[in-house]
């Protein structure tokens, strides 16, 4: 799936911008500029409407989202999205998003559980909040190494 078309109107730090006419053959699209000039805003728009879109919810914070002179209206109404080909991007796994703030320095694992698909999964709510993957991901690595060792050699082993 390929975005053709973003449109926000009274979101975060911007008025009414449009970025429009993506081409479907695009294979990398950067964006690019000094801080506060609204990179994060822009995916932070990218991200609401997933949420919303694809019964994730939201949480509710309007202040957040919305410009200070314009919070009378719904959020619903100030992103809209458009893609290439007539594909649902509302479904779930239809976007991943990823924060720049990726650490975890005090990794430690003191217990193994099983960990649902990485699409099934909304690690965050804004990007500017601190994404807690890289320990979901040992995790996920972990326990997927241990079901491999115990559920799978035991069934072909022979004693």
């Amino acid at each position: 799936m390929r975005i053709s078309r973003i449109k926000l109107d009274h979101f975060r730090r911007f008025s009414d911008l449009e970025i429009k006419n993506i081409p479907d053959t695009a294979r990398l699209v950067v964006l690019a500029g000094p801080n506060g000039c609204g990179k994060s805003s822009l995916f932070d728009a990218l991200s609401l409407w997933y949420q919303l879109n694809a019964g994730w919810g939201w949480m509710g914070d309007q202040t957040y989202y919305a410009k200070a002179t314009d919070l009378a209206r719904q959020i619903h109404d100030r992103v809209n999205i458009q893609v290439h080909g007539g594909k649902d991007p509302r479904k779930r796994g239809a976007f991943y998003f990823r924060s720049p703030y990726r650490n975890d320095p005090e990794f430690n694992l003191g217990s193994l559980t099983r960990m649902v698909s990485i699409v099934d999964d909304l690690r965050f709510r804004r990007m500017i909040e601190g994404d807690a993957a890289v320990t979901q991901n040992y995790q996920r690595l972990a326990s997927q190494a241990f079901e491999d060792v115990f559920a799978k050699e035991a069934a072909t082993t022979t004693r």
